[in-house]
């Protein structure tokens, strides 16, 4: 499976945890999953390098009290070396499902090493939202990816 929609998957069920952060101005640390579905493309360069751009949605679960669940919208692009060795960057917008409300956005970095997001921003009561957090791919195919998260997040 191509790992640029393994980042984009893991990029939106990290979202997932910061979706529940219970008070202003504090920090608190969440675990979600989810999965989602996605296509890429890939435009040769030269030397066997290639630019990777990809296209992510699904729907993600956060395990609070009551359960929370989001929509999650990725795009991402990067460069893959001759060895498949990835750098990517994707971002990512989440919302409630129900109301469709409180959206939060987030910007991912995938590299051979690992990935790592980093959340940019928010809207309603997200507004002003910071954090960080990993994510790991659990498992996956061609167009679909599960994913965990581990993410803190501070509210303003």
């Amino acid at each position: 499976m191509f790992k640029g929609k393994r980042a984009l998957a893991v990029a939106a069920t990290v979202a997932t945890g910061v979706y529940c952060a219970s008070a202003w101005g504090e920090s608190v640390s969440y675990t979600g999953s989810g999965t989602v579905t996605g296509y890429e493309t890939l435009m040769p360069l030269v030397d066997g390098e290639s630019v990777v751009t990809a296209i992510s949605s699904g729907l993600l679960a956060v395990s609070t009290t009551p359960p929370s669940i989001l929509a999650v919208q990725c795009s991402a692009m990067g460069l893959m070396d001759a060895k498949d060795n990835l750098n990517l960057e994707y971002y990512c917008r989440m919302r409630d499902t129900h109301t469709g409300e409180n959206a939060i956005a987030l910007k991912g970095v995938e590299t051979s090493e690992g990935n790592v997001i980093e959340i940019i921003g928010g809207s309603g009561r997200w507004a002003g939202a910071t954090g960080k957090g990993t994510i790991k791919q659990m498992a996956g195919d061609d167009n679909r990816s599960d994913f965990t998260m581990e993410l803190t997040i501070t509210t303003p």
